[in-house]
Parts: C-alpha cells; sequence; structure tokens
C-alpha cells in the first residue's frame, strides 16, 4: 500500500503512514472475520458444531445440504426470519428432495437446535417463518424466545 501511494497517488504526502497502517490492519481483520463479500465470489462460514449435531443420523446428509443452502442464503443475517417453502426452493433449483426427504431434513434442523420456527403459517396470508440458529454446547439450553 505504501508502494502504490508513493507511485501513483498525486499528493502522496496527504495519507499518512500510519493510516495505511490503519487501512491494511482493518482489511486483514475482516479477511480473518470472511467478512470480504464479492457477490457470488465469496465465501461464508459454517459453524463445525452444526456438522457435528448432524453426523451419522440417518438422513443427515439431506440436513446437511439443507443447512448449507440456508447458511447461504440467510447465514449473512443472524436472527434474520425467512419462509422454508419446499415448493419455491425446488422450483428455483435449490433442492433436488423429495418433499419427504425436504420436510425430514428440516425437522432434524429443528431437532438438532439449527433452525428455529419463528412464526406460524397463516392461512391465506403467509408462510411460516424460520431463523437459523448457532449450535450450542451439549448441556446447555437457550433461553425461551
Amino acid at each position: 500500500m505504501l508502494f502504490e501511494r508513493d507511485a501513483h497517488c498525486q499528493n502522496p504526502e496527504t495519507v499518512s503512514d500510519e493510516e495505511l497502517r490503519k487501512i491494511a490492519a482493518w482489511g486483514w481483520r475482516k479477511r480473518l472475520e470472511n467478512s470480504i463479500f464479492e457477490e457470488r465470489n465469496s465465501s461464508f462460514l459454517i459453524n463445525r458444531n452444526a456438522i457435528d449435531r448432524l453426523k451419522g443420523k440417518p438422513g443427515s446428509s439431506d440436513a446437511k445440504a439443507l443447512y448449507l443452502d440456508l447458511i447461504d442464503q440467510h447465514g449473512h443475517c443472524p436472527g434474520k426470519s425467512f419462509a422454508l417453502v419446499y415448493a419455491s426452493m425446488r422450483a428455483a433449483g435449490s433442492t433436488d428432495l423429495s418433499r419427504e426427504r425436504f420436510l425430514a431434513a428440516r425437522r432434524m434442523l429443528e431437532t438438532d437446535g439449527l433452525l428455529q420456527k419463528a412464526a406460524n403459517h397463516s392461512p391465506g396470508m403467509s408462510h411460516a417463518q424460520f431463523q437459523l440458529m448457532r449450535p450450542v454446547p451439549d448441556g446447555v439450553q437457550r433461553f425461551p424466545s
């Protein structure tokens, strides 16, 4: 950054070395926090404890695939509620699971504390709303919502 400033800035003396160090530290911190977003050319974190909760259970591959899709679409907004509609996800190409396998995967995520229903379905109004949940250690209970 120092080289770029000195070689390409019209008035390099207006940007101090200290200011550049702060910018570099900020950029590096964002990189370590996985907070750099470049549209679809970006990465996102998956909590290994979440995957561990699903391992070895019948149907866990379906639950992991659904969890991956949900983290991809909604994981960047903690606490955000979203509809989880099988027909819409199937039409969008987000899942190739049968309806039964999709519902079983959703139930597994709910049972293992990775997905929580935030609002019930309102007939003729809206679909049920869900929220992604961070896994909690065994023996620890969540506060009731």
